[in-house]
């Protein structure tokens, strides 16, 4: 016979498969961390600068991978960072930041285009350019990309028109991998969760990977 305690578990197994979906629906099992209130930074020569262009919010990190992730409207800001095309902006009153950087030009390696599936409804898609202007990469949104994943925007809830609200879901790009296959760079971050500020650093792939040379 069962006993009481089996009766209990098979009484709480539903609802704990439904608490269990419902967890992660909303993100709570997720390993990325969008990077909601935090403030992102470029290291250059060892100094700080505020990325402002590219939204933290807008962004995600893996702690246990050491993938950085962003979403398609702000991998042109990143991509620019990684090729150093940008000016160093020294100053400002944040003690954490010796300063910003200002981007060169809008759409240099990322541009937007327009598909029309018909006369009246048309998708974005994207190219991603290299230094050359040579495409390197095609995004199109919701295709079962290699480089995207869905992730959640923990806590953040989105309205849906009067007809309610929903959690914040959207396709982020696993921007480390892009970089290092694409562009031949390799993207780090470290975050100081107490400042809440994460800090990017590029090199390029073979520097990264090379060998120390043999002492004589």
């Amino acid at each position: 016979m069962w006993n009481k305690w089996s009766k209990t578990a098979l009484l709480l197994s539903p609802l704990l498969a439904v608490a269990g979906l419902v967890a992660w629906h909303l993100g709570w099992f997720q390993e990325e961390q969008v990077l909601r209130g935090y403030q992102l930074a470029v290291e250059v020569d060892g100094q700080r600068y505020a990325t402002f262009g590219l939204l933290a919010g807008e962004t995600a990190i893996s702690e246990r991978t050491g993938h950085f992730f962003c979403q398609i409207d702000d991998l042109d800001e990143l991509v620019q960072l990684a090729q150093g095309d940008v000016q160093l902006k020294p100053g400002g009153d944040n003690p954490y930041l010796q300063g910003s950087v200002r981007y060169l030009a809008a759409q240099r390696y990322v541009r937007r285009t327009k598909h029309y599936r018909n006369a009246a409804q048309s998708d974005a898609r994207y190219q991603v350019l290299d230094a050359q202007g040579q495409m390197v990469y095609r995004f199109i949104p919701d295709s079962d990309d290699p480089y995207a994943r869905t992730l959640v925007n923990v806590g953040m809830v989105r309205s849906s028109g009067g007809r309610g609200s929903s959690v914040v879901e959207d396709e982020y790009l696993d921007a480390t991998r892009l970089l290092r296959e694409k562009f031949g760079v390799r993207l780090t971050f470290v975050k100081d969760e107490e400042a809440k500020l994460v800090t990017l650093s590029f090199k390029p792939v073979a520097q990264a990977q090379a060998p120390e040379s043999p002492t004589p």
